[in-house]
């Protein structure tokens, strides 16, 4: 896992506590060595305890409360954090690729 990504652990972990995520991935860039290479965002994948709270509150939704929270902890180091909800990607072409490159952040049993 990237620096970017470990060094912050805690305290992903405090916000993944707040908003219910049951588990955070990190996917992408990050996850295969290409962060250093100009790549500036982050891509997360998350699933949460109640499984309809991301279609609960629109702009209010845990996803997007959680995401504006991960910019501003990665503020200055980074120029976007993406917050995808597991299950989203169920493209055949796409899904596998995610299952191999994904990384546990956080993870609440």
């Amino acid at each position: 896992m990237d620096k970017i990504v470990l060094d912050k652990r805690d305290k992903i972990a405090r916000l993944c506590k707040k908003y219910g995520v049951k588990r955070l991935d990190v996917v992408g860039d990050v996850t295969v060595g290409l962060s250093g290479r100009g790549s500036r965002d982050l891509d997360f994948l998350a699933s949460f305890h109640d499984p309809d709270a991301p279609n609960r509150g629109g702009w209010n939704a845990p996803q997007f409360k959680l995401a504006v929270d991960l910019e501003d902890l990665f503020e200055g180091e980074l120029d976007r954090v993406v917050v995808g909800i597991e299950g989203e990607y169920k493209h055949p072409s796409v899904k596998p690729w995610i299952e191999k490159i994904r990384e546990v952040v956080y993870a609440d049993s």
